[in-house]
């Protein structure tokens, strides 16, 4: 069972078809194999975001996404939670459409959750190919 929960409890609600499309697209690029992948993704506002960044991450600011892989295999079970006023922003300042930014957020959560990491400058790269694997060019590059 492959399965996507979408909670958009801050902001504009977006298309469920937006995220969808991108989580079909990861199982298939990451190969996930197993009884059954499922993520759990919430759209939140920066009061809960920072609050969860505190805690877990001792940052006491809001940042733009948060992941959280459940259970014994990475990447089987998780939570993302992004931050809708940080996509915004972000889309704002990438001059792009927020729908897209979105995309590139989940994304980098999904990937998180299997292990991806940008510690290092290899591991950004890493990461960002396996970012443009998935989303495609056209979605990919924050221009």
């Amino acid at each position: 069972m492959k399965r996507l929960e979408i909670n958009q409890l801050a902001g504009r609600r977006l298309r469920k078809n937006v995220f969808t499309a991108v989580f079909t697209k990861f199982l298939k690029n990451v190969k996930r194999k197993g009884k059954g992948v499922r993520v759990s993704l919430a759209i939140v506002d920066n009061r809960i975001i920072k609050k969860l960044n505190s805690i877990y991450r001792n940052k006491k600011l809001p940042t733009d996404v948060l992941s959280f892989s459940y259970g014994g295999e990475s990447g089987r079970e998780g939570e993302i939670i992004i931050s809708y006023p940080q996509a915004k922003k972000q889309a704002k300042v990438y001059r792009h459409s927020l729908e897209k930014e979105m995309q590139i957020l989940f994304t980098h959560g999904l990937l998180h959750l299997v292990g991806f990491d940008h510690k290092t400058e290899k591991d950004k790269v890493r990461m960002h190919k396996k970012e443009c694997e998935i989303l495609g060019e056209g979605l990919c590059e924050r221009n």
